[in-house]
C-alpha cells in the first residue's frame, strides 16, 4: 500500500442496516482512525444509521463501540425484543402494522439519546444521510443534516419538516412487521432497508473521494425454518441481498462482512464486534483501500 497516496484520499463511507450483525461495522471505524484517514460523509441505514449518527456526532471510535453495547444492554434490559408474538397477542393491540408499538420503541430510543445527550442535529459535525421508507407511497424519504452533500435515488425526496435525531433514527429502525410504522408529518415511516439497505448511492462521485460500502454477507445457507421470527428474518435477508446487487454501479470499494447471528440475537453484539476486528486483520483492508471492488468474503463471524 503506498501509504502517501492513501493520505491524500479521503471516503464517503456507507453503512448497511443488518441488525445486531451490523455492528461488525463497527471496527472499520477504529481501523480508518487508528491509520487516521480521512471519512468525509457518512450514509447509514436502520442499525446502520446509529453507527452512522454516531460517528458524525464526532464520537471516537470506542465510544461509538460502547455506546452501541449500552445501546444492546438497554434493549436487552428493556425487554423490546423479548416474545414479540406472544406479547403481541396479549396486549390485544388492533393495529396491524407490527408486533412492537413504535411508539415503545421511540420511547427507548429517546431516553438513551438524552441520557449520552444527543438529540440535536446541530450537533453533528460531519454530512450524514439517513433514508427511511413512507409505507403509504413507496418514496424513499432521506434525513439529512446537509441535503444539499448528497445526491436523491429515483423516486426520493429529502424529509421536508423538521425533525430530531431519534425521528431519523426510529424511523430507519423500524423493522416491518416486527416493529410499527412511525407517523411523521405526513409520512408513515418504516425501515430504509425495504428499499435501500446500502445507501452508498446517496454519495455523489467527487475527486479524490472514493465511496466505500460496508455491508454484511446475507446470503447464508439455512437448513430450516423454525418459527415466525425465523421467516421474517430470512425473508428480510433474501430482500436486501436482491437491494443490493446494484451496489458496484455506486461504490468503489464493497466489504461485505459474514455474520452467522440474526438480527435480533441481542447479547451477542460483542462477540460479532470481536470477530469482526479479527476478519480485518485477515483480509487486510489496507490492500484495497487504493483499489476499486469487492473484498472477498473471509470466514463466517
Amino acid at each position: 500500500m503506498n501509504e502517501d497516496h492513501i493520505e491524500q484520499l479521503s471516503y464517503n463511507v456507507s453503512f448497511a442496516g443488518g441488525g445486531i450483525r451490523a455492528l461488525a461495522l463497527v471496527p472499520v471505524l477504529s481501523y480508518f482512525e487508528d491509520r487516521r484517514l480521512a471519512i468525509k460523509r457518512v450514509a447509514g441505514t436502520s442499525m446502520g444509521s446509529i453507527i452512522a449518527t454516531f460517528h458524525a456526532a464526532g464520537f471516537p471510535a470506542e465510544v461509538v463501540k460502547t455506546l452501541i453495547l449500552e445501546g444492546e444492554a438497554t434493549v436487552i434490559e428493556e425487554r423490546l425484543f423479548d416474545y414479540p408474538l406472544l406479547r403481541y397477542i396479549i396486549s390485544g393491540r388492533k393495529s396491524p402494522d407490527g408486533l412492537i408499538d413504535v411508539e415503545k420503541f421511540y420511547t427507548v430510543f429517546e431516553e438513551f439519546l438524552e441520557s449520552i445527550e444527543l438529540t440535536s442535529l446541530n450537533q453533528l459535525i460531519k454530512p450524514l444521510a439517513v433514508p427511511a421508507v413512507d409505507m403509504k407511497t413507496g418514496q424513499i424519504v432521506v434525513f439529512s443534516n446537509e441535503p444539499e452533500a448528497f445526491v436523491l435515488p429515483e423516486n426520493g425526496i429529502f424529509y421536508p419538516g423538521e425533525f430530531n435525531i431519534v425521528d431519523m433514527l426510529v424511523a430507519s429502525c423500524a423493522i416491518p412487521t416486527v416493529v410499527s410504522s412511525l407517523p411523521l408529518g405526513d409520512f408513515l415511516l418504516a425501515d430504509g432497508g425495504v428499499r435501500l439497505n446500502q445507501p452508498v448511492k446517496l454519495f455523489a462521485k467527487e475527486e479524490r473521494v472514493l465511496k466505500l460500502a460496508l455491508g454484511i454477507d446475507y446470503l447464508k445457507k439455512i437448513d430450516r425454518i423454525t418459527s415466525l421470527m425465523d421467516s421474517v428474518q430470512r425473508s428480510l435477508d433474501l430482500l436486501r441481498y436482491e437491494l443490493e446487487k446494484d451496489q458496484a454501479e455506486y461504490a468503489d470499494i464493497i466489504l461485505k462482512i459474514p455474520v452467522e447471528f440474526d438480527d435480533l440475537d441481542m447479547g451477542k453484539g460483542a462477540k460479532v464486534i470481536e470477530r469482526a476486528i479479527a476478519y480485518l486483520e485477515e483480509v487486510h483492508l489496507e490492500d484495497y483501500l487504493l483499489a476499486p471492488g469487492i473484498i472477498p468474503l473471509g470466514f463466517p463471524i
